[in-house]
């Protein structure tokens, strides 16, 4: 057998798998979690990795070895699914769209932009075109104008303003 056949024999012998369980304990992840099942999995795959480093000593494998590997492997995957989530697109970017169509025919959709249009400064000018005109999202505007996607939020933000003053009146 290879030391991967090794290394799942091991896992699904005695209670070896109550170590998964115990790092998701560790990590907060429940049953409820919505990534239970894929952690699990990831758990699984942690335990063999960490098998095969771990150092044995007369045969007998070092256990907290294995809990620290799986530990520290979903731990970086935890990670990895957050940064790549909080880089996708999200929802609220349609914010400055939504509002004038929720109340307001075309004519006057027209009418408020070119008021905020006004009001805003060349950078806020360089978001709406990046938006409405161009369709770009945070990140693609942040490249094409060469700023950081914090200061594209920020100019969002100052037309966010423009456009309460704008409805206020």
């Amino acid at each position: 057998m290879n030391s991967t056949e090794l290394a799942f024999e091991f896992l699904m012998q005695d209670d070896h798998e109550v170590i998964i369980y115990g790092v998701l304990k560790r990590l907060n992840i429940t049953k409820s979690h919505k990534d239970y099942d894929d952690l699990l999995q990831e758990g699984r795959l942690a335990f063999i990795k960490a098998y095969q480093r771990a150092p044995k000593d007369d045969g007998q494998v070092c256990l907290p070895y294995i809990y620290q590997g799986v530990y520290w492997d979903l731990l970086d995957y935890l990670k990895r699914q957050t940064r790549i989530n909080q880089h996708q697109e999200t929802d609220d970017d349609n914010e400055i769209l939504e509002l004038p169509q929720a109340n307001l025919p075309d004519c006057e959709i027209d009418l408020v932009y070119q008021q905020i249009l006004k009001n805003c400064d060349n950078y806020q000018r360089k978001y709406l075109i990046g938006k409405y005109q161009l369709g770009l999202n945070p990140t693609e505007m942040a490249r094409y104008f060469g700023v950081s996607r914090k200061t594209i939020y920020q100019w969002k933000q100052g037309i966010l303003e423009i456009g309460q003053t704008v409805f206020k009146d």
